[in-house]
């Protein structure tokens, strides 16, 4: 939530109780409040995809604590780490093998080159 654009920040105000009242936000426990902001939080582009696969994990499991939240964004962090670094490996050997391939066709073209 934000002022969307508004410069009226009373009116957003009035916004946040309505939303507030309507949630009835006081029967929620310290942990779903914390798991909402926390979530909430998550609002760069980048961190559209985390965001998304978190709220699924909550969504499926009924008394998820904010500490099981921080650990699954920890896993899937150490996770998306590690596809990072499988591809950033599969991208040199895939440069490595096409400059092999070029050097190999030069080497060939060379041998049928006559004077």
């Amino acid at each position: 939530m934000s002022t969307m654009g508004s410069t009226d920040v009373m009116k957003f105000a009035g916004e946040v109780n309505r939303l507030y009242q309507k949630g009835n936000l006081k029967q929620i426990t310290e942990d779903q409040m914390k798991i909402t902001i926390f979530l909430t939080g998550l609002d760069l582009q980048i961190q559209k995809s985390m965001r998304t696969q978190l709220f699924n994990a909550v969504s499926q499991k009924s008394a998820c604590t904010f500490q099981e939240l921080l650990e699954k964004y920890s896993a899937l962090k150490v996770l998306e780490r590690d596809v990072s670094v499988v591809q950033k490996n599969a991208t040199m050997i895939r440069s490595q093998s096409d400059i092999r391939e070029g050097l190999e066709g030069i080497g060939k073209s060379k041998a049928g080159f006559q004077f």
